[in-house]
């Protein structure tokens, strides 16, 4: 009996045992299977990220021809987890796009400029800066020679100044001209009959400063700087008559003055983007100064002394010509051009001569003083070289 009840005892145990291990054994494949489908969801949802970020990438292969875009593409570390596709897509947006280039402002600077000149003086009146003093008195037929033989000769005129980023700009410039030359054509009638010859001397200077306040515009294809300010001009002229070596007649005229001055430069492209333009300036003057004159005359034709006046004068002036320029970077635009000048100075006086006067001592008509009211023009080529902004 006793073995029969340790029999069963035995049996029971194993019973329990093999329940527990059939229960244990269900509650494993339970939980191998679970994991499974988790597994299969992750490796379909990894399978679909992977197609999704191929679409992306696609439209997108041209970028990887760029050698910085690619190792900036592959230097930038994998995410660990992607979360969404969301947190993809600024990174690709960003190795996709170049941003626009920013225009560059005009920061402004110094400009600066000359120019040299071959010009020649024309003067109005009576073949002035002659004197045909008595040339038809038939006892006298004293002074009657041609027009003084002023070539063309070399000038200048520079300029400096400054443009701001809005094109408003300030700029001094100097003009400065002298010529001088000898008239050996004197014909003194009577004196060179006696063996006594005659030649003149004569000479002209021409400076003027302008200080100019300046702004750069634009209108349709032409570039455009207006300008307005003031002028400071002197103008300084001689006449000097010999005969047999001894002074007879000496002139010198001056005038000096002060006013407003405007005008206009502009430039327009032969072609769009060419750079060849067609420059052209134009300028005024309106002066008011002092007029003075100084006569040494022994053969008693003329008033002599020292003569001084207040006077108005004006100066125009007109350049044209074609001009080429290329940028320079840090710099501006550096130019060069060829233009024909052309200068017109009125109310400065020459010695053309004016008025009439009893010699006191010969009973015929004689000269009295030269034309306060006359002037000359100055007309030839300059080439430029410089820096705009």
């Amino acid at each position: 009996m006793g073995r029969f009840l340790a029999a069963l005892t035995v049996a029971a145990a194993l019973a329990a045992l093999s329940a527990q291990a059939a229960a244990q054994s269900a509650d494993t494949d339970a939980v191998l299977k679970r994991l499974e489908a988790k597994v299969d969801a992750l490796a379909k949802e990894n399978a679909e990220l992977r197609a999704r970020l191929r679409k992306l990438e696609s439209p997108h292969q041209t970028a990887k021809a760029n050698p910085a875009k690619q190792a900036a593409h592959e230097a930038a570390p994998p995410p660990a987890t992607v979360a969404a596709p969301q947190q993809i897509l600024p990174p690709v947006m960003l190795v996709e796009r170049d941003p626009a280039p920013a225009a560059v402002p005009h920061t402004g600077g110094f400009i600066a400029g000359a120019e040299g000149m071959m010009i020649k003086p024309y003067y109005t009146g009576d073949g002035a800066p002659n004197v045909d003093a008595l040339a038809s008195d038939p006892v006298i037929g004293f002074v009657n020679y041609p027009q003084m033989p002023y070539d063309f000769q070399p000038g200048y005129r520079g300029w400096l100044g400054y443009v701001d980023a809005s094109g408003w700009g300030a700029r001094l410039t100097y003009f400065d001209y002298h010529q001088a030359a000898t008239n050996p054509g004197v014909s003194a009638v009577t004196l060179v009959e006696l063996g006594f010859p005659g030649s003149q001397s004569g000479a002209l200077t021409v400076q003027s400063y302008d200080l100019d306040l300046t702004k750069q515009l634009l209108y349709g294809d032409w570039n455009l700087m207006a300008f307005a300010g003031v002028r400071w001009a002197s103008v300084h002229q001689r006449s000097d008559l010999q005969v047999a070596g001894v002074p007879s007649d000496n002139f010198a005229l001056s005038y000096d003055g002060i006013g407003p001055t405007a005008g206009l430069e502009s430039e327009a492209a032969f072609a769009p983007g060419s750079p060849w333009s067609l420059y052209l300036s134009g300028r005024g003057s309106l002066l008011y100064g002092k007029q003075m004159e100084n006569v040494t005359d022994n053969l008693f034709f003329y008033t002599p002394g020292v003569r001084s006046q207040n006077a108005f004068a004006s100066t125009w002036q007109l350049d044209v010509g074609p001009q080429w320029k290329t940028p320079v970077a840090g710099v501006g635009y550096l130019f060069v051009r060829l233009t024909a000048d052309a200068q017109y100075w009125q109310g400065v006086g020459n010695f053309a001569p004016i008025g009439t006067n009893t010699s006191p001592f010969f009973p015929v008509p004689g000269l009295n003083h030269n034309d306060y009211n006359g002037g000359f023009g100055l007309l030839g080529f300059t080439a430029a070289v410089g820096i705009q902004r």
